[in-house]
């Protein structure tokens, strides 16, 4: 969802695993808001701990694969960047689905409250974690370029500092993922050679990605060491699978989810659980396929105003875009 290749380095394959991990956190979010914890049926549980063990930190691998030459090109314009494509989005989408929330709070699984509201600015209410934990790991990275050591350092740090302490505050939950966006930094030329090798190249490491997996998911040990080698091989293996999605509708599909996640991420919430509202006040079962593939579906929807803001002079004030650089005068 970090826009930081949205210059003519932007790689086709990015776009597309984007895709992937945003069609995982709709569907993830649907699982848990359409079944009852207590009383789900077993696949739901075992799909629910696959799609959590590496799609956030997909993301935030995602987000380091073109952040050296992103900072590279001016640490000051970054952050200006950074502002306008996590912070202000954050803010301004948190409020409003916030306020959404508490006006239909009778409705929700789990309302909200104005001092939920008043607290965003320190304190994320729901998904919205993820981009305040974002633009904090942005930042950590900027002040430490160039250099790669210094970022890893800082994160082995904060990893420690998870350890003792816990995911107590977002800045916590933030350094829990920064190694993450450290190992995106490290493996961006890799993933760039990967990209162009030759398919059965990456056919071989998509299956040992997945062998991977499925080895380190039968481990019952749960640790950081064991979960970040999970969440790595997940990540792998997505990157790997979208460098072999053919051009055509469903990689058009994919890339097109993928350049539209930041607003299918802000607001598919609204959209996925106003369509399980409604499909209950006309007697469909949320727990049925019906409710899942529709509610899955419209929460994709999001897509369609991020298409709209595209052909907007101000994309950038619904935080689906970059703020303009101003021309100079002639």
């Amino acid at each position: 969802m970090d826009r930081s290749s949205t210059s003519s380095s932007r790689k086709e394959w990015v776009d597309v695993a984007r895709g992937i991990g945003i069609i995982l956190v709709v569907y993830g979010h649907i699982l848990r808001g359409n079944f009852n914890p207590k009383t789900r049926p077993a696949w739901t549980s075992v799909q629910d701990a696959v799609i959590y063990s590496f799609h956030m930190p997909l993301f935030f691998v995602l987000a380091g694969l073109f952040l050296w030459p992103s900072i590279g090109r001016g640490r000051a314009n970054y952050l200006k960047d950074r502002w306008w494509t996590i912070a202000y989005p954050y803010l301004l989408w948190s409020l409003v689905c916030g306020l959404i929330e508490v006006v239909m709070s009778r409705f929700v699984n789990s309302p909200l409250g104005w001092v939920d509201i008043a607290s965003i600015p320190i304190k994320p209410i729901e998904q919205f974690w993820f981009l305040y934990a974002l633009f904090i790991t942005q930042v950590v990275a900027a002040l430490s370029f160039p250099s790669k050591l210094r970022l890893w350092v800082i994160a082995v740090a904060g990893i420690a500092l998870v350890t003792v302490f816990g995911r107590l505050s977002i800045v916590h939950r933030a350094f829990y993922f920064l190694p993450y966006v450290a190992l995106g930094v490290s493996a961006a030329g890799l993933m760039s050679r990967l990209a162009i090798a030759p398919p059965m190249l990456r056919v071989i490491v998509a299956a040992f990605a997945w062998l991977s997996f499925l080895v380190l998911w039968t481990m019952d040990e749960d640790c950081l060491a064991r979960n970040f080698a999970l969440a790595s091989a997940g990540s792998l293996g997505v990157l790997a699978m979208a460098m072999l999605v053919p051009k055509g509708i469903a990689g058009n599909v994919l890339a097109e989810l993928g350049r539209a996640s930041l607003a299918i991420f802000a607001l598919h919430t609204l959209f996925s659980a106003g369509t399980r509202i409604a499909l209950q006040r006309v007697g469909v079962d949320r727990e049925s396929v019906v409710s899942i593939v529709l509610s899955t579906v419209v929460g994709l929807s999001p897509w369609l105003l991020w298409q709209w803001s595209r052909g907007t002079r101000f994309e950038y004030l619904i935080g689906f875009g970059s703020k303009p650089a101003k021309t100079k005068p002639a």
